[in-house]
């Protein structure tokens, strides 16, 4: 499977989540979907420009239109479509000096969040209805989990307020991304065709008798019906 097609398969499946993980020291990415959990053997950086690319969007430009948009300069939202708003959020400890340490969240996954200290928060032995949940993120430090569709919680170690700011921020992108899709996808004024003056500007200087009678019909057209 390419990594166009991966991108697809994910999006179809409903993309919730994209977490950095390190193994022997190696920077990969965690993918959660609605449907399952995948490990890429990439940077969490190599995969948002992949998505970037997929949906033919400039990743910088994306960055400093939705900063210059929030007023924030670091941790940025990314808002790709209307239905694909990625919200970063602390989700580990870097071990060493420059690891990844922020993951990404669909904001239109995401059905609340709480406290880690709220009541069976972060606890392994606690029990939920339905299906047992996946999780992503680091459990044993965590300050608020962030509860997603799948059903999948997100451990992360920034505070409740700060999640709820950052998925007020992801209201803000998502409502600015789908009036910018309405406005690109909005009909023009229909076309009426190019004047006679502008199609007699088309025409090359020669004195060729197609070219004369090119001249002709057009100033026949102009002319008003009597």
């Amino acid at each position: 499977m390419n990594s166009e097609t991966s991108i697809q398969q994910y999006l179809e499946e409903g993309l919730v989540a994209l977490l950095p993980v390190y193994r022997a020291g190696v920077e990969g990415t965690e993918v959660f979907t609605l449907v399952q959990t995948y490990q890429l053997y990439h940077s969490l950086s190599w995969a948002l420009k992949l998505i970037a690319r997929y949906c033919c969007l400039d990743l910088t430009s994306l960055r400093r239109r939705s900063g210059a948009l929030l007023g924030v300069r670091h941790h940025i939202p990314l808002p790709f479509s209307e239905g694909l708003v990625l919200l970063p959020v602390k989700v580990r400890d870097g071990d060493r000096l420059g690891e990844t340490t922020v993951g990404y969240l669909n904001f239109l996954q995401v059905e609340g969040m709480e406290e880690a200290s709220s009541a069976g928060a972060g606890d392994p032995a606690a029990e939920t209805p339905g299906p047992a949940p996946r999780n992503g993120g680091d459990r044993s430090s965590c300050r608020s989990r962030i509860n997603c569709r799948g059903p999948i919680i997100i451990h992360s170690l920034n505070t409740a307020s700060t999640i709820k700011a950052k998925l007020r921020q992801g209201e803000i992108m998502r409502e600015e991304s789908a009036g910018r899709q309405k406005l690109l996808s909005a009909p023009g004024p229909p076309f009426t065709g190019l004047s006679g003056a502008v199609l007699q500007g088309l025409l090359p200087s020669c004195d060729c008798f197609l070219n004369n009678i090119m001249l002709l019909l057009l100033k026949n057209a102009s002319q008003p019906e009597k």
